[in-house]
């Protein structure tokens, strides 16, 4: 189809109106290459503290978690997380929820 230029502009600003309409025009609902979704379940043989945290396990715990791993190697299961020092079957569960080997 060949469109006058005037068509083009009266179809390009209807195509903004509706844009701004429905919201996708606003800066903070435009998604970003930058912004990455936090996963919902983590690998614990590669998170850090704050990953750890953001999953509600106490940053004391979170640095036993992440120390123990650098200085045992990777863990293969999670009863491996008993040897943790400082660790609760509490937060052993809590990490079987949200986190995988």
């Amino acid at each position: 189809m060949n469109w006058s230029r005037r068509e083009k502009v009266t179809l390009g600003g209807l195509s903004l109106a509706i844009a701004l309409y429905l919201g996708f025009a606003r800066a903070n609902t435009i998604p970003r290459l930058t912004d990455k979704p936090e996963p919902t379940i983590i690998n614990l043989n590669e998170a850090t503290v704050e990953m750890l945290e953001k999953k509600s396990i106490p940053r004391s715990i979170a640095e036993e978690i992440v120390r123990f791993r650098k200085l045992n190697g990777p863990y293969r299961s999670y009863d491996d997380l008993h040897r943790v020092p400082n660790i609760t079957e509490s937060v052993i569960q809590e990490l079987r929820q949200c986190a995988r080997l």
